[in-house]
């Protein structure tokens, strides 16, 4: 089963989370030669993904949802784009051992505050052993100012928003290109209601 959840916003909304790609996505080319290997996890409507195969990577997109995936391998078709699209739960040991790895680059953008629980900790630790020596991670996610909403948002909700310094900590045996931490602009998405939150984004190679 997909996700049901982001089916009916997707299937409202082509672009759900807006049609352009993150800004830590458009610092791939510091990183990577066109032709890498680059796997999105948690993809949602491929934004990130079709950015990165316009500009010549090979792009294994995954999510949960049936509809976003159908999406984005409509848009790949049309544009005769080289993604592949998976259907599955990144949270699940033995659906990610089927993804592979050697990865030249793995992609986690806003996804993390999705996994909560035991799901968070199997993502990591294949995209730790997924990436071949040398790779990078992209990682984007939500923090919480506020460690007890943390605890409340991660053991009630599954909802996983990181503590100020924690995604970094999480790569601290990696060499990190990048990190920042701050306050988005106000969005909207879809019709939902204008709001900021915190977050922190890291470009860290293995």
């Amino acid at each position: 089963m997909g996700d049901l959840s982001h089916d009916k916003k997707y299937s409202e909304n082509d672009n759900y989370y807006g049609p352009s790609s993150s800004k830590l996505i458009n610092e791939v080319d510091k990183y990577l030669k066109p032709g890498s290997k680059i796997l999105d996890l948690g993809a949602g409507q491929g934004k990130n993904s079709i950015y990165l195969a316009e500009k010549g990577y090979e792009v294994i997109a995954v999510d949960s949802s049936i509809e976003g995936m159908s999406y984005l391998e409509r848009i790949a078709n049309e544009r005769d784009l080289n993604i592949k699209t998976i259907v599955g739960d990144i949270s699940d040991p033995k659906f990610l051992k089927n993804l592979g790895g050697n990865y030249d680059a793995i992609l986690l953008m806003n996804v993390i505050k999705f996994l909560g629980g035991k799901g968070f900790e199997n993502t990591m630790y294949y995209a730790r052993n997924a990436l071949r020596e040398g790779g990078y991670h992209f990682v984007e996610t939500h923090i919480s100012q506020n460690p007890k909403k943390r605890k409340e948002v991660f053991d009630i909700k599954g909802h996983n928003h990181l503590l100020p310094g924690e995604l970094k900590k999480l790569y601290s045996d990696w060499i990190v290109q990048h990190y920042l931490e701050g306050r988005t602009n106000p969005e909207k998405h879809s019709n939902g209601p204008i709001h900021t939150h915190d977050f922190a984004n890291i470009i860290a190679q293995k």
